[in-house]
């Protein structure tokens, strides 16, 4: 399985691994993530040598990924937000304003959050609705889809749905069933089947 990419700046890491209270957040970056620091490499192999707050965290968290330098892509993104696309699964714990943050999150959405204010809930949220086949939604003005999503959603630059009536989950090939699996690669839906 893919892990979930997060670029933080040095104090977020900190303030969510060690420091503050954020068990949401730090289960994301111990089970789920790849983590992109804002440093240098030679900085970053130092602190994994020593007994610095990276050593400790995957000493703590045997699911843990070692943390990479990618000092290019912070630079890209203060430079020029729209950089944010080029890493449309990822969030980002940036050094900008609360407001600057919702901005980027809105404009290109890819979750942001400033260092200065970081929201542990992010990502927390599900929803689940079971339809029943021919089921119609409508209230005034909105109907369908914009009525069956109509929610608080996390910044999202692609959604997945899945309908039983619309995809099938078996389907049959002479005498053989086909176990269909739809997975996200890259923020885009595919079909992968496997034979049963």
């Amino acid at each position: 399985m893919s892990r979930f990419n997060i670029f933080a700046e040095r104090e977020a890491f900190n303030e969510v691994t060690f420091n503050g209270d954020y068990p949401n957040l730090k289960n994301i970056f111990s089970e789920h993530s790849k983590i992109y620091l804002n440093t240098t490499p030679a900085d970053l192999a130092k602190e994994l040598q020593s007994e610095s707050e990276i050593f400790f965290f995957l000493h703590a968290y045997a699911g843990a990924v070692p943390p990479e330098s990618f000092e290019a892509q912070f630079d890209n993104v203060y430079d020029d937000p729209i950089n944010l696309v080029s890493t449309p699964r990822s969030m980002y714990f940036l050094k900008v304003t609360s407001d600057r943050a919702n901005q980027m999150q809105d404009a290109y959405g890819v979750i942001v959050q400033s260092v200065d204010s970081m929201d542990d809930s992010v990502l927390s949220a599900s929803f689940f609705r079971e339809l029943d086949k021919d089921e119609v939604f409508e209230n005034g003005v909105i109907f369908g889809w914009k009525y069956l999503l109509n929610f608080q959603i996390p910044p999202s630059n692609a959604i997945v749905i899945y309908d039983n009536y619309l995809f099938k989950d078996i389907e049959t090939k002479g005498d053989k069933y086909i176990l269909l699996v739809k997975r996200i690669l890259n923020g885009c839906l595919t079909n992968c089947c496997r034979l049963l």
